[in-house]
Order: structure tokens, then sequence, then C-alpha cells
């Protein structure tokens, strides 16, 4: 609940001092997790319902009537294509 409540005045004081509508928040797992169950109104508790990887991309639409999960865990990026020589 600690954790839940620091990562999410956090989040509140991003949206809050942003000067534009996207946000970007990098940090660990369980920080995230408690956002998203706040961010969607579960319970804390079930954030075993989620799995995360590292480095991957999450994306959550703030502010308007209801919060929406747009993108969960996105690890495309991570993903090389065997032909790329780059």
């Amino acid at each position: 609940g600690q954790v839940q409540r620091r990562a999410w005045r956090s989040v509140e004081t991003i949206l809050k001092d942003s000067q534009h509508p996207t946000a970007v928040v990098v940090g660990h797992g369980f920080a995230f997790y408690s956002i998203l169950c706040r961010a969607l109104g579960m319970p804390l508790k079930n954030f075993r319902r989620f799995r995360l990887d590292n480095g991957s991309i999450t994306v959550l639409e703030m502010g308007g009537p209801r919060n929406l999960l747009l993108s969960f865990n996105d690890c495309s990026h991570l993903l090389r294509d065997s032909t790329d020589k780059g």
C-alpha cells in the first residue's frame, strides 16, 4: 500500500506538471503493478494478475471519464529481425 501511495502521488505530479498530453514514466515492476491497479480501479491484491517483462512498454490513457489500458507488456521493440545487420 505504501508503494502504491508513493507511486500514485508521483504519477499525479507528473500529469499535473506536464506541459504535454503525453508523459513517459520509467520504473520498477511493483511500482507499475501498483499504478496499474490504482488506475484501473482494481484492488492492489490483484497485482499478480499482471505480468510485466523487463523493458516492456505499457500505455495508459488517463484523465478522461475513466482510465484506459491501451497497450500492455509490449516487448515488440526488443525483438530483432534475424536479417537485421545493425
